[in-house]
């Protein structure tokens, strides 16, 4: 016999989502470069099957600028634990990427080359040390790309470029009018191309630009979509982040975006006071937590007193289960720190442990779903509570793509986070509790 449940909900709808600013920082923060070596903007990967064979095998892999007198460069250096990381080399890559003119690295990973010809497992956007484009090529931008076999040797370099039209940088323009970085790249291997939906994309990147006019000096987030990761489309006319809080003493930048459950989480640097976290229904209009910033100069963490900055967010699906230890997070995050005492800058990193515990219920979803094995599955729209199932009284949560068992009800009620939610098992027409 299938047995039914009801369930309530007491909580106030307000939405809460200080859960995604709470990370718990590596006590033996900073983790790389290692001395004399200062590097800063860091990209990490990460690969539960070492990157297959494409490039060193190792389950992180991290690139990062650094300052060598007044020349850029980007660093590679990997890492089977996230904490101990090999001596970093620099790239090598022709000009426009020549090095001492390295900036800012965006990389993206595909196992299976990105369905295209030649076996280019990585691809990179960075930033040309310039906030105006190059004369040549024609509608360019200040963004440089490259691919590569295996992270360490860059091929293929050249301008990206920019729909006349949609533009991302024009001198003058009282919004786009200085480009910096590639802040964050999103690939969609299924993607649907869709005009009115700019994340439907193949690539969908979050920009860095200082306006010309508005405001003057002000640096805000933009939004660009490409079919090929080189010709680039701005979504909109304005910003979709700028500064409003007043910590971030007027510059949002340097991004990281990741999709739970339909809600897109966006970390981004405030000036370089701190890490804010924000969120979204569409990837376009976002919402700033009230518990900004996360991650935070004031924080008196003294590798990291005098800045704090450049977030990137990681997630695994398996909680990182490569690394050591029982205790493993959901999301990883590593950033920029700059001590008042060495001024240096290096990197470090803080956790989230499990994302699925908090409760930000926007809208009951009353659809009970019931299988043949006596299972109930209990969906409803949410912010980043992941489902919960019931059987016969043991209360399960999805986590990382698992049903994961977190124990049995206590007088029918399992308590979550200061929500009660209580199970009642429907009784047959003779009032008798179905098995």
């Amino acid at each position: 016999m299938k047995r039914k449940f009801f369930l309530f909900l007491f909580l106030n709808l307000r939405l809460y989502s200080s859960y995604w600013t709470n990370f718990d920082e590596y006590t033996s923060n900073p983790v790389f470069p290692s001395d004399p070596n200062q590097g800063y903007y860091p990209c990490v990967l990460y690969d539960a099957e070492k990157f297959a064979g494409h490039g060193n095998e190792s389950y992180y892999k991290a690139w990062y600028s650094d300052r060598q007198g007044g020349n850029r460069y980007i660093y590679y250096a990997e890492s089977d634990d996230g904490l101990t990381w090999s001596t970093p080399v620099s790239i090598n890559a022709s000009a426009p990427l020549q090095q001492g003119a390295q900036y800012q690295a965006t990389i993206i990973y595909d196992k299976n080359a990105f369905k295209e010809d030649g076996g280019y497992y990585y691809k990179m956007w960075c930033w040309r040390g310039s906030t105006t484009p190059p004369v040549n090529p024609t509608n360019a931008t200040t963004h440089i790309f490259a691919k590569s076999k295996n992270g360490i040797d860059w091929e293929d370099v050249q301008y990206c470029t920019q729909n006349p039209q949609k533009f991302l940088v024009k001198s003058g323009d009282p919004w786009f009018h200085n480009l910096y970085g590639p802040g964050y790249i999103i690939y969609n291997q299924k993607a649907k191309n869709n005009s009115l939906d700019p994340l439907s994309f193949r690539y969908v990147m979050y920009f860095d630009f200082e306006d010309g006019g508005v405001d003057p000096g002000t640096e805000h987030i933009g939004l660009a979509y490409s079919t090929d990761g080189l010709y680039w489309n701005r979504f909109g006319d304005r910003p979709v982040l700028s500064p409003s809080q007043a910590w971030e003493s007027g510059a949002v930048f340097r991004c990281s975006v990741l999709n739970f459950n339909n809600i897109y989480h966006m970390w981004y640097s405030g000036s370089n006071q701190g890490i804010g976290h924000a969120f979204s229904n569409d990837g376009i209009n976002w919402e700033k937590d009230s518990d900004n910033p996360a991650i935070s100069v004031s924080d008196s963490v003294t590798w990291r007193e005098l800045i704090t900055y450049t977030p990137w967010v990681i997630f695994d699906n398996a909680r990182f289960s490569s690394d050591t230890g029982t205790d493993l997070p959901a999301l990883k995050i590593f950033y920029t720190g700059r001590s008042s005492s060495t001024n240096e800058y290096k990197m470090g990193f803080s956790k989230i442990y499990d994302f699925a515990d908090v409760v930000n219920i926007t809208k009951i979803n009353e659809r009970n779903i019931f299988s043949e094995n006596n299972r109930v599955k209990l969906e409803w729209d949410i912010k980043s509570l992941l489902p919960i199932q019931i059987y016969k009284y043991k209360i399960y949560k999805y986590v990382n793509f698992n049903w994961v068992y977190i124990g049995e009800t206590q007088n029918n009620t399992f308590i979550l986070e200061n929500t009660k939610v209580k199970v009642e098992p429907y009784l047959d027409k003779d009032k008798k509790m179905m098995p």
